[in-house]
Parts: C-alpha cells; sequence; structure tokens
C-alpha cells in the first residue's frame, strides 16, 4: 500500500494524486496541515517537510514531479513518461519549465489572489483579496511566464502532443486560472489543455477543490 502525505488544497498534492488515479493504485492519505513547522511524520519522510511526499515500503520521496516519474516508471507507463530519450526529454522539459519558471510567478498570484483564506478549501475570491494593489502587480510576472509555456505546446491539446505525466504536472495551476483575472485568451493552446485537463477522469477523481 502506498502512502501519500496529502493536503487537498495542495495543487502539488492534487498532480499525484491525479496520477494515482489514472494508474488505478490505492493509496492511504495521511493528511498535513500547511501551518509549519510540519508533523514529525512528514519530517521524517522528506527533511524538507514539502507537500506531497510518497511512501512506497522502504522508499521514501518529496518533491511532486519527482513523484510523477516515479509512479509512472514503477508501472512500466512508457506512454506517461516515454523511454524514447527525445521523447522524455519533451515531457521533462514541461515538467521543469512549469515547476521553475511557471510556478514562482503564479504561485505567488494564487497567494495573493486566492489562498489568503481557507487555504484547504481552495481559498477565496480574488475581488475579495485584501491586498488588491500586491494582486495587480503579481499578474504581469504571470503573464509573461503563460505566454513563454504557450510557445512550447505544439497545440494538439495536450502539453505534448498525447496524455503524459506533464499534463498532470500543469492540471491544478490551470484549474485555478478561470478564478484569477487574467487574460486567458492570450493562451488559446493553454485553454485547450486547460479545458481537456478539467474533464479529464482521473483529474475529476482525483478530488480538486473548487
Amino acid at each position: 500500500m502506498l502512502t501519500l502525505y496529502d493536503n487537498p488544497g495542495s495543487s502539488n498534492a492534487l498532480k499525484v494524486r491525479m496520477l494515482l488515479a489514472e494508474l488505478g493504485l490505492d493509496v492511504q492519505r495521511v493528511h498535513v496541515p500547511f501551518p509549519r513547522p510540519r508533523p514529525e511524520a512528514l519530517l521524517a519522510v522528506y527533511p524538507f517537510g514539502s507537500i506531497p511526499a510518497l511512501v512506497d515500503g522502504d522508499l521514501r520521496l518529496g518533491e511532486s514531479n519527482t513523484i510523477l516519474r516515479y509512479l509512472a516508471a514503477r508501472e512500466g507507463r512508457d506512454d506517461l513518461y516515454p523511454d524514447d530519450p527525445r521523447q522524455r526529454a519533451r515531457v521533462d522539459q514541461a515538467l521543469d519549465s512549469w515547476q521553475t519558471m511557471v510556478r514562482p510567478a503564479a504561485g505567488k498570484l494564487d497567494g495573493l489572489a486566492l489562498l489568503w483564506t481557507n487555504r484547504e478549501q481552495g481559498g477565496g475570491r480574488w475581488e475579495d483579496a485584501p491586498d488588491q494593489e500586491a494582486l495587480q502587480e503579481a499578474i504581469p510576472a504571470v503573464v509573461q511566464a503563460y505566454d513563454s509555456f504557450e510557445r512550447l505546446l505544439p497545440g494538439e491539446g495536450y502539453v505534448c502532443g498525447s496524455f503524459t505525466i506533464a499534463d498532470c504536472c500543469v492540471a491544478p495551476g490551470l484549474w485555478r486560472t478561470h478564478r484569477l483575472p487574467l487574460p486567458t485568451e492570450r493562451w488559446p493552446r493553454l485553454m485547450r489543455v486547460r479545458a481537456l485537463l478539467s474533464e479529464h477522469p482521473s483529474f475529476r477523481a482525483a478530488g480538486p477543490v473548487e
């Protein structure tokens, strides 16, 4: 039995739950509250204490994208994480550019616009956020990051053309864009991906908070 240290409001945990649902794997979920310091049980799995973390027998893993790569490889799902080096590189590029170039800016906006309250249930409305000036100042960096990621997409509907773990990675962040004051019409490819993933059975089974 896999054990996932989890929080329903965590976008990083949601991406892992999505892949677990796609793979049809049973998992025991352990709730981790957001406030730090994090519980010692989580720190014993991953000393940085980030959410999520995974236990598979004697293997302990942190970092959501590492967990995505591991689970797909564990199940032999070459369609989700290709063995071919060129195809795998495209998936890795999408995973890493999303996590290092897009999410820092988008995560800041999420925090200011939505997650200033009631985080475990998905936060509040951006219109009610207490620091509207900081919120507006955070938008240009997100627009620039999404502009760049849009240029990476092939346009077939999924991040790498067919459904892969890269789609699990981007689904939670794209899911939040419909609640943010962003010019989504700039990104037809990204919005095509969002439409597909928002209705994907494994995404719905993962329990995204509204």
